[in-house]
């Protein structure tokens, strides 16, 4: 099977790496002197896992891409997936009812405005309100709170023990969001991922692998 290669990378390295982008981009780094023959060569060995990720990751873009924030489309909200009904009249107007995102149709241009600000809320009321609860069980302090925007990095703990959190954390099952609390919670203690940090999460989170795999898995899915 060929494959296109999207972006080829020479440098002063002496291995080699095959990686999917999150747009479905097939990079290839290799070093500087591989030759064409080489570089075909380690194509063909890796065509099984670049077949694998490619089918993966190009329907990951495709379900991203058919958002249109129209009646019946769906978003994450707290792990479950809400409908999108927008046959009413309003400006501007976004509210939950139930399971169903209720979108006036006068706001479908501006819907993905609407949404961020609302999870942004919803996010950083239910989030922090997770972190004063297991800060008082793990008995581990944290001095201030923000929430960001960040696409992948969903949380993150400063030298000075301020803990962050993406807003889109909240798409997440709130099993999900406890994780990644105790995790940043773990980090006031433990700066690194040590077998110690690791052991700490556990003690809190017995089945906090669980939850990494969820969010391999289903990351891509946190996105507006």
């Amino acid at each position: 099977m060929n494959f296109k290669i999207d972006k080829l990378v020479r440098s002063k390295r002496k291995t080699f790496s095959i990686e999917i982008s999150k747009n479905a981009e097939l990079i290839v780094r290799v070093p500087i002197r591989a030759t064409d023959e080489y570089i075909n060569n380690l194509i063909k060995d890796k065509a099984d896992w670049i077949e694998k990720h490619l089918v993966k990751m190009r329907s990951k873009v495709e379900v991203l891409k058919e958002r249109t924030y129209s009646n019946g489309d769906k978003i994450l909200f707290l792990g479950i997936e809400r409908e999108i009904v927008n046959n009413f009249s309003g400006k501007h107007t976004l509210k939950l009812n139930g399971n169903q995102f209720e979108l006036s149709s006068s706001s479908i241009e501006v819907s993905k405005v609407l949404f961020e600000r609302w999870f942004k809320k919803v996010a950083k009321d239910t989030i922090l309100s997770r972190a004063i609860h297991y800060s008082k069980i793990t008995d581990l302090q944290f001095t201030d709170f923000h929430i960001t925007s960040s696409h992948t990095r969903w949380g993150s703990c400063s030298a000075k023990n301020s803990i962050n959190f993406t807003w889109r954390l909240i798409m997440s099952p709130l099993e999900v969001i406890d994780y990644v609390v105790i995790h940043e919670l773990a980090h006031i203690k433990q700066k690194d991922h040590s077998i110690n940090f690791w052991r700490l999460v556990a003690k809190f989170d017995p089945t906090y692998k669980n939850k990494v795999k969820w969010l391999k898995d289903n990351g891509y899915l946190l996105n507006l």
